[in-house]
């Protein structure tokens, strides 16, 4: 099923796949990228990285504290092991 964009997103798309067109699209490892599947990719990701709505729209559907705000309280706590805790156990030791 296609994917359906905001017109934000049409647009950083249209200019993502601009600049690859002219050859200006790179890897993060370096070097160009040569596919076409390639630069969709990478225009699509942006265009969710953006701030665009659909990207906003999918953040604030998380229910419950995020992983940094339990964390903060953890620490403020002084609950021992927080930092290689997953969100998950931060949140059972919490009592979220």
């Amino acid at each position: 099923m296609p994917r359906q964009l905001n017109e934000d997103q049409k647009q950083v798309v249209g200019r993502v796949m601009t600049k690859y067109k002219h050859g200006a699209i790179e890897k993060v490892g370096g070097g160009r990228v040569k596919s076409r599947k390639q630069a969709i990719a990478v225009a699509l990701s942006k265009a969710d990285a953006s701030g665009s709505a659909a990207g906003k729209a999918r953040r604030s559907n998380a229910t419950g504290p995020t992983k940094s705000e339990l964390y903060e309280e953890a620490r403020r706590r002084d609950i021992p092991g927080r930092s290689r805790m997953r969100k998950s156990e931060l949140m059972r030791v919490l009592g979220h």
